[in-house]
């Protein structure tokens, strides 16, 4: 109770807080664009160390430039996704999130972030894809 989905529009405020607020871009030249500022630092041979550098997952894979920061609590990790065909892949390499906002009867919208760009990007997706949620508080 009291929670629900990201709608694409929530996504959009996100990121365009984080790029007004916080002078960040969506730029995948940018290694300190908004998708690196919300990865979670869990990441094989990352470079911050400690608890970060990790080979168990849930983590990120390896990437010398392309790492996660979680400057701002969001701790994205990357589940990968049930294919179409029913079949899990990308785990360690893609984190993608479903939009409540439907493109048609059978594809909807998500996120996604992958392990070695710094952007956050948007598509369409088959809806009978397994992919994960993230909610925000009514």
């Amino acid at each position: 109770t009291g929670w629900r989905v990201a709608t694409a529009e929530d996504w959009n405020t996100l990121l365009n807080y984080l790029g007004s607020a916080h002078r960040l871009t969506n730029d995948q030249n940018d290694v300190n664009a908004i998708g690196n500022k919300l990865k979670s630092c869990r990441q094989q041979n990352s470079p911050l160390g400690g608890e970060c550098a990790t080979n168990e997952h849930p983590r990120w894979n390896a990437h010398s430039v392309n790492y996660g920061m979680n400057d701002f609590g969001f701790n994205a990790l990357p589940a990968g996704g049930r294919g179409v065909e029913g079949n899990y892949q990308a785990v360690g390499a893609f984190g993608f999130w479903w939009n409540s906002d439907e493109s048609s009867q059978t594809h909807a919208q998500y996120r996604y972030i992958n392990f070695d760009q710094s952007v956050v990007f948007h598509g369409v997706h088959p809806k009978t894809a397994g992919l994960a949620v993230r909610c925000v508080k009514n």
